[in-house]
């Protein structure tokens, strides 16, 4: 086998491993997950009669999007929206499914409890508690993020010396203008967003878009994950508001821009932050007002953790000239992202969401912080505001 084949070989295992067994609209991943209330454990042959020549699909709050075919002859076979596919056999022992894959992807067996509509599964990497969502016979699963649309790796120069802004976006498959630049948020206070391959733009650095790119480009959108500059990955709690605030976080995101101009023609630039990418989307709105068309603010933070989000407390929201989209839930739990805060700034240009799940770390990648749920339909949302300039006020459903 090659250096090239092995390093290959281990950035597919080290991928699969983290994200491929289990079919997530819920959290992101976390050792404190439970099943929902109403679930209960389904006998052996009850399970193995839920599995048996079905077809299960969701999308992971990373932004894959996976399918498990489980033959009636125990036969299993994987597929992603990365173009990764493994194959194996899979058995029920007690109320676990066990799945062993003769490729590169992980094996191992995961509890189960169903209720009338949906089968959860714990998974066996990292304990996690997702919804597997059953395909009709004949449905062809979802792919979101379609062939058509490749994910792209870009190290931008700075004006440092060896230091660079890294990009992944998903090119688009028809002619686009618009761009939508993501800043991702990160877990608690650390403020450390970090882009090394392509893979970023579909492994949680689009937050929830990722998934759902088809809306996004087929209104000549494109998305492109941004982060922090090399030199701010040093320690945990840089690229926090110091960096955020700063002209030169400024000066680097033009010269993202500048480069996506200049390699791709794209010419209208908005911003989108989410959680703590929240306080980038608003620095950015102050600083590039003439740069960018408009800013979206997803569950943006208002408070703060530890360090992060300081600049947020006394931020004059008046004094953005851009326009500017605020997404919040109405009954988010995160300490730091309250509604009620949101709703007496945003007046008009808000987009309540209503509904969706709860599962997961209240600031998670899913619960309400992150419209689980209603991810698609927020989606929609916001293509319609970057499209027509409309205001959704209320998402109450996923379509």
């Amino acid at each position: 086998m090659t250096r090239f084949q092995n390093k290959w070989r281990h950035a597919c295992c080290t991928l699969l491993a983290a994200c491929c067994f289990t079919h997530a609209t819920w959290a992101q991943s976390t050792t404190h997950s439970t099943f929902p209330a109403e679930a209960q454990t389904l006998a052996p042959e009850a399970l193995k009669e839920r599995l048996a020549g079905k077809r299960f699909t969701a999308q992971y709050a990373n932004g894959m999007v996976a399918t498990l075919s489980y033959g009636a002859d125990q036969s299993l076979q994987l597929s992603t929206s990365t173009g990764l596919s493994a194959q194996g056999t899979w058995r029920v022992e007690g109320s676990q499914i066990c799945m062993q894959f003769t490729a590169v992807v992980p094996s191992g067996c995961g509890e189960t409890e169903a209720t009338v509509t949906h089968l959860y599964l714990r998974r066996y990497t990292n304990q996690e508690v997702v919804q597997l969502n059953a395909l009709a016979a004949g449905e062809q699963a979802a792919n979101n993020v379609r062939q058509g649309l490749h994910h792209v790796f870009h190290a931008v120069p700075t004006d440092r010396a060896g230091v660079t802004m890294n990009i992944a976006l998903l090119e688009p498959s028809q002619p686009a203008r618009k761009v939508l630049l993501v800043v991702a948020g990160t877990d608690g206070s650390e403020g450390r967003i970090m882009i090394q391959g392509p893979i970023a733009a579909i492994s949680g650095r689009l937050q929830y878009l990722a998934p759902h790119a088809d809306l996004f480009d087929q209104a000549g959108i494109v998305l492109v994950a941004t982060g922090c500059p090399t030199d701010q990955w040093a320690r945990y709690g840089q690229c926090d508001d110091d960096y955020r605030s700063s002209q030169q976080y400024a000066d680097d995101i033009s010269r993202v821009m500048d480069f996506l101009r200049a390699q791709y023609g794209w010419q209208d630039f908005y911003v989108f932050g989410h959680s703590s990418g929240g306080i980038s989307s608003r620095w950015l709105s102050l600083k590039l007002p003439t740069q960018l068309k408009g800013a979206v603010n997803s569950s943006v933070m208002n408070g703060t953790a530890g360090n992060l989000a300081r600049s947020m407390l006394r931020f004059d929201i008046s004094a953005l000239t851009i326009p500017v989209l605020n997404i919040a839930h109405e009954d988010d739990a995160c300490p730091s992202t309250p509604y009620y805060t949101v709703k007496r700034y945003a007046k008009d240009n808000l987009v309540t969401v209503r509904g969706g799940g709860q599962s997961g770390p209240v600031c998670g990648g899913a619960n309400h912080h992150s419209f689980e749920g209603r991810q698609r339909g927020v989606s929609r949302a916001i293509v319609r505001w970057m499209t027509t300039g409309a205001v959704q006020a209320l998402v109450d459903r996923d379509e």
